[in-house]
């Protein structure tokens, strides 16, 4: 069986959104797809009033300008990726399968509103939303392989497997809000501050706001969480 096209893709998944958008949300989204050819696929999708218009060509002031391949869009078509891991990135200017521009002026807070919603849902063929996750459903992020699962502004939900080659927030990261890792699988080591605590399947560990933490798995096997983070700055 041959592979749907772009064009299908995005007709499916405008389809399905439309069954899951609210009646008040809106957006305006452009899509540069690299297919190979010389010129890049444009498509653009526009929801107003709970209904999802979906058309081929490009659009004036889109609120997102999606850029991304052929190739990411069938991996996350058929659910290797789900669409907030391929955007993942550590930095914001970091690059990523599915890369996305806002206009300079947008209000990040309402940026941030819109976009986890169409990211999480426009992206699955499936209602309700389902995300995959797991080992073979991870890029690396934050430095270890991560599936983002369910964002929403002031909560956000991710799955990480972290392997000997890997440490979880190398960098001695920091973030403004609460947090836990949920440990589903193997054992580890986790750096919360100035504490080092051994971890294991069936523990659950809670980060306060502005605290360096990183995790490591102990021995061959990975190290499988469910990160959680809530409150302000999520």
């Amino acid at each position: 069986m041959s592979s749907p096209t772009p064009c299908e893709i995005l007709l499916e998944m405008a389809r399905t959104f439309a069954e899951k958008v609210p009646a008040d949300y809106t957006m305006a989204a452009a899509f540069e797809i690299a297919t190979g050819e010389e010129e890049p696929l444009h498509w653009h999708i526009r929801c107003t009033d709970g209904e999802v218009q979906c058309a081929p060509g490009s659009m004036e002031d889109p609120d997102t300008t999606f850029t991304l391949s052929s190739e990411t869009l069938l991996k996350i078509h058929d659910g290797t990726w789900n669409g907030m891991t391929a955007a993942g990135r550590a930095h914001v200017r970091d690059p990523a399968p599915l890369n996305f521009t806002l206009p300079e002026d947008v209000h990040p807070l309402e940026a941030m509103r819109r976009g986890y919603f169409f990211l999480t849902h426009f992206f699955s063929v499936d209602n309700p939303t389902r995300v995959n996750f797991g080992p073979q459903h991870t890029r690396k992020i934050h430095g270890a392989g991560a599936t983002a699962l369910f964002y929403h502004q002031g909560m956000r939900s991710a799955y990480y497997c972290i392997t000997a080659d890997d440490v979880l927030n190398e960098d001695g990261a920091r973030d403004p809000m609460h947090q836990a890792f949920i440990v589903i699988g193997g054992e580890g080591t986790a750096t919360v501050g100035e504490t080092e605590t051994e971890v294991s399947a069936g523990q659950a560990l809670y980060v306060p706001p502005d605290t360096v933490h990183m995790l490591r798995t102990a021995g061959p096997d990975p190290l499988e969480i469910i990160w959680l983070a809530w409150g302000e700055g999520a």
